[in-house]
């Protein structure tokens, strides 16, 4: 494809949707806004002339799309793999892929049906820019999702952190938590610092 990738990381599924929602300015297809990461679903939201949603074994075989090396992940990726197309002038221009739900805590689910360390390495190469959304609430980051931002080293450069919620706190606990975090992830990433950060 021409287009940019975009992907999206991140600790809960109401975050993620509500993002790509006021990103595109309207839900795309099959998109629910919960306030737990529900899904344990990969969605790659991209242009089409309609809305519809294809699923991942119908994708697989579109020679029109970049996606024939999913197959090596077999039927248990591809049941939660699907592509939602919808006309939208940004998504001209780039693709979106809304990824399942990562927990944080000691809330977190096993992904072992699958290669799931290879289907995020997959999608980091592919992506131009990946965004890892947080919460200033909630900064715990469970095995699964090290195992996510661990899979991202090498690619450092495509990271774009984001402090999400900041206006819900006050300004010395907002620096305390940005700090939390920095140290938090630099030491998965073995980094000093993220140098995309933004506060939101």
């Amino acid at each position: 494809m021409s287009n940019q990738w975009l992907c999206f990381w991140f600790s809960t599924q109401l975050e993620k949707n509500t993002f790509i929602k006021h990103f595109l300015q309207c839900n795309y297809p099959g998109a629910h806004i919960r306030p737990e990461p529900t899904t344990d679903r990969f969605i790659v939201v991209m242009s089409g002339q309609d809305e519809r949603i294809i699923p991942g074994n119908s994708v697989d075989v579109h020679a029109d799309m970049p996606f024939t090396g999913l197959v090596n992940f077999g039927g248990s990726f591809l049941s939660k793999f699907e592509c939602a197309q919808m006309p939208h002038p940004l998504l001209e221009h780039i693709t979106l892929v809304d990824t399942i739900g990562v927990l944080s805590d000691e809330k977190q689910r096993t992904q072992g049906s699958y290669d799931f360390t290879g289907v995020i390495s997959l999608f980091t190469a592919k992506c131009d820019l990946i965004l890892l959304l947080f919460d200033p609430h909630n900064l715990g980051v469970s095995d699964e999702f090290k195992q996510v931002i661990s899979s991202l080293r090498g690619y450092d450069y495509k990271i774009c952190v984001i402090l999400n919620k900041a206006h819900q706190v006050d300004t010395p606990q907002l620096m305390r938590v940005y700090g939390a975090l920095m140290w938090s992830l630099g030491k998965v990433l073995n980094a000093p610092e993220m140098e995309c950060v933004y506060i939101g």
